[in-house]
């Protein structure tokens, strides 16, 4: 069996009528189980879909098979929580091994990253949606103005405690002035070593988009850019500025601007939208497109 010292139990998989182990140690997960072709059958039918298909089986020792990444994920580091549960999701069989997330007193030793965090500075930034605040946020989640208040690095740091994350990204939070949003979020990345990376705020219509873009390239931080598209008949609903942006050609054209870079675009959109953003994921197959808060149901009644 392996150490514990090195390989962390994650969670199990099942072969048959047996629940194994899943580790990790370091870019690869590891089933404690004899090596058979069964074994070697059910991981290898797993691996294409498996995180892009990055995974292939390799036969270790006598009492263990290994699923190796081809390729680690980007930054160093240990298989990450989030990857283990896509393992779960993107398996192409009809009746893929189950895994299950378990819980585990080494769990925290496997590198854990927050995608999705905020700062706030109100000091140094305006934010025009907590001077007038917005029915359409308090109608969307009641608490929402529970946040509306400075929350720094070091504020993040005491509330994440001894249970450090090994990275994180922070996420625009409607400053009046993306740019300047950005160059806060660059020094406390300079001075903190936190957050990891940024998503920035950006308008696709404005006639500074390129300037704005350019800017973001001279920033190391910023790895991303979002606009909220969020619309519906709704006037509670909308955080949009306009109703079919993913249908307009001004729009198209700084999303085509944007595509020009290496920068991933954050899609924001409800569900009765998503055809319309299926086409835009069409349009623009080479871009990176992450479905960050995407096809939020605006019917959200129990009975829908």
């Amino acid at each position: 069996m392996t150490d514990l010292g090195t390989a962390i139990i994650v969670g199990t998989i099942a072969l048959g009528a047996d629940q194994l182990p899943l580790q990790a140690a370091g870019p690869a997960l590891l089933v404690d189980c004899e090596p058979s072709p069964t074994v070697t059958e059910t991981l290898t039918a797993m691996s294409p879909a498996l995180l892009a298909g990055l995974i292939t089986v390799e036969p270790v020792q006598t009492t263990m098979a290994r699923l190796r990444l081809d390729r680690p994920p980007r930054g160093s580091g240990p298989l990450r929580q989030g990857q283990h549960r896509l393992l779960k999701h993107v398996s192409g069989r009809p009746d893929p091994p189950s895994l299950e997330f378990v819980s585990h007193p080494y769990a925290m030793a496997v590198a854990v990253v927050d995608a999705h965090h905020h700062l706030i500075d109100t000091h140094r930034l305006a934010y025009p949606w907590i001077e007038e605040p917005r029915p359409a946020l308090t109608a969307l989640l009641a608490n929402y103005y529970d946040i509306a208040h400075d929350y720094d690095v070091a504020s993040y740091s005491a509330d994440v405690g001894s249970e450090r994350p090994a990275a994180t990204v922070a996420c625009e939070f409607g400053a009046g002035d993306g740019l300047a949003e950005a160059r806060y979020v660059q020094r406390c990345a300079d001075e903190w070593g936190w957050p990891s990376a940024f998503i920035a705020a950006v308008d696709l219509t404005s006639p500074t988009l390129d300037q704005t873009l350019a800017a973001y390239q001279e920033l190391p931080i910023v790895r991303a850019v979002r606009q909220p598209l969020y619309w519906a008949n709704d006037p509670l609903r909308r955080l949009g500025a306009h109703p079919d942006f993913l249908s307009d050609a001004a729009w198209l054209r700084g999303f085509e601007s944007v595509a020009a870079t290496d920068l991933t675009w954050d899609l924001l959109v409800y569900d009765e939208q998503l055809p319309a953003a299926e086409e835009l994921l069409r349009s623009f197959p080479s871009t990176r497109i992450v479905l960050e808060a995407t096809g939020w149901p605006l019917d959200q009644s129990l009975t829908a």
